[in-house]
């Protein structure tokens, strides 16, 4: 891998879940607007997990993915996550 750029990924609550990110096999340049449209990207796709999170309780499963996506997070990013308080 020659190139890498990525944007987080984050819950609603700004932890973050994990990373949008290009990758190729050539070096390449990337400018200040391609990272402000990665950026973006990076958001919509939070917003639509936030949306899936909200709308899945109604299906009894919303908490268990909750949980599981900030599990994952905190084992592939525990730099990035905040301590949990114990009533978290």
């Amino acid at each position: 891998m020659c190139f890498y750029a990525g944007s987080l990924l984050r819950l609603p609550d700004q932890r973050p879940l994990g990373t949008r990110c290009l990758i190729d096999r050539r070096p390449r340049t990337f400018t200040a607007a391609e990272q402000r449209v990665l950026n973006l990207l990076a958001a919509l796709v939070s917003q639509a997990i936030a949306l899936r999170l909200t709308c899945l309780p109604s299906l009894g499963q919303g908490r268990r993915l909750a949980a599981f996506a900030l599990s994952y997070a905190e084992r592939k990013h525990p730099y990035l996550c905040p301590q949990r308080s114990e009533s978290g």
